[in-house]
């Protein structure tokens, strides 16, 4: 179960950062799927949860806090 989540949090970070060359920004593709995006968020929110069981805890932990501040950004802007 935890590596599970770890998984998703992996994942989740590795969709928002598409490399340093790029803008840091949620992809379009993700902006017009909002299941998709929902998705993310709760993949992210539950990550969070199972974060103590990370072995690199520092590094994934901040940037877990930027990509999920990113998102809810993403997400108010484009929600009102």
């Amino acid at each position: 179960m935890c590596g599970l989540m770890c998984f998703c949090l992996y994942v989740s970070i590795a969709v928002l950062e598409e490399g340093p060359k790029n803008t840091i920004l949620i992809p379009e593709y993700l902006l017009m799927n909002e299941n998709l995006l929902f998705a993310l968020v709760l993949f992210q929110i539950i990550g969070f949860c199972y974060i103590p069981c990370m072995i690199n805890l520092s590094l994934i932990f901040w940037s877990y806090v930027w990509n999920l501040i990113i998102v809810l950004i993403t997400c108010n802007v484009f929600d009102s």
